[in-house]
Formats: structure tokens, sequence, C-alpha cells
């Protein structure tokens, strides 16, 4: 049985006319992923992108807790996609059969990413094609550990989620305040 589901991005990139649900009377629109939206990322998830692509067709989405992958020179860069997602071209997509595999894999990739590299083709080795990655050796303990890991994990994973959306609303704060600043006015009030 294989570790998880492989496949290549294939969505190619929308419009940029495509509004974001909500805008428009597209409900079914889903975040496109491109490689940049992988490569940029600080933190190892993805649940919204600059782009939407309008009533993708089921072979083009990948369901939540997928694993999407993507090359540059410097390694293998990888998220989990917190929502259903789009995935373009130069993503390789892993679906694995549970969240702890899916953590096991998301670590494993990270800590192997200079070495998945070398498996890239293309130009500049951006490229990491199905075949070269199935054929890459992967650390793979007992469902135990795999579950332990999980776990511990999990809740690190938490605490980053967290921390992360603190700091958005601190930049967001900052950004109000600065902006109200500048517009004379001097008062925290008038900054909301």
């Amino acid at each position: 049985m294989p570790l998880a589901h492989l496949r290549s991005g294939h969505a190619s990139r929308p419009r940029e006319d495509v509004l974001h649900p909500g805008e428009s009377s597209e409900e079914s629109a889903v975040p496109f992923v491109a490689p940049a939206d992988v490569l940029r990322r600080g933190l190892p998830y993805v649940s919204r992108t600059d782009t939407w692509l309008a009533s993708p067709d089921a072979e083009s989405m990948c369901a939540p807790q997928s694993l999407l992958l993507a090359t540059r020179e410097d390694g293998v860069h990888a998220v989990l996609n917190e929502v259903p997602v789009a995935p373009g071209r130069g993503i390789l997509a892993l679906k694995p059969e549970t969240l702890a595999d899916s953590y096991w894999l998301l670590h494993e990739v990270r800590a192997r990413s200079g070495e998945l590299t070398a498996a890239a083709q293309g130009p500049g080795g951006r490229e990491l094609g199905r075949g070269a990655f199935a054929a890459t050796a992967v650390q793979w303990p007992p469902s135990s550990v795999r579950e332990r890991f999980a776990q511990l994990t999990g809740k690190l994973h938490l605490r980053a989620r967290a921390a992360y959306a603190e700091n958005e609303i601190l930049n967001g704060l900052h950004d109000r305040l600065l902006d109200s600043f500048l517009d004379g006015a001097p008062n925290v009030e008038s900054a909301h």
C-alpha cells in the first residue's frame, strides 16, 4: 500500500479578473496554489491565496491535509493545505491516509529538503516529478511512532497557528495606528 496518493498539480493559473468567493455568484471558487504560494510560506500551512479558481473539476482539487510540494534551488518546500485547494502546474500533491501520516511526511520532506532537490529535474532543478519523488526512500516508522509524533507536533502546530494569527492582528493594528497618526488623528479610538 502506498504511503500517500501522489499526483501532479495540473490546474492552469486563473485569469486575473476572477473574483474571490462572496464577490461574485461563484460560491464554488477555491484557492489556487501556485509554486510561489508554497515557496514563500513562513509556516507550513496554506488556507488562502491571492488567486482563486472558479468551479474547478474534482480531479483538480486537493482535500484538506494534503501535502503540497514545490522545488527551487535551495530545496523542496512543503505545506499542508487547511482547506480544499486547486494545485497548479509545478506542484506535487500527496494525500496521506491520516493526519499523523501528513505530519510525518511534512517533517520528512522538510528535514530532507536538500536531498530531495537532487531528484528534481528541469531548468535549475525546479520540478520534482511524481516518478522521482516516488523512487525516493522515506523513513517510515511504525504507526504508533507516527501517532505519538502527531500528538506532540499537533500541539506545536496549534501554537504556531495561534501565534501567526496574533501577529496578523498586531500587524493590522500597527498599520491602522500608523495610518491614523499619518492622517493627523492622535487618539487610538479613531484607528478602529
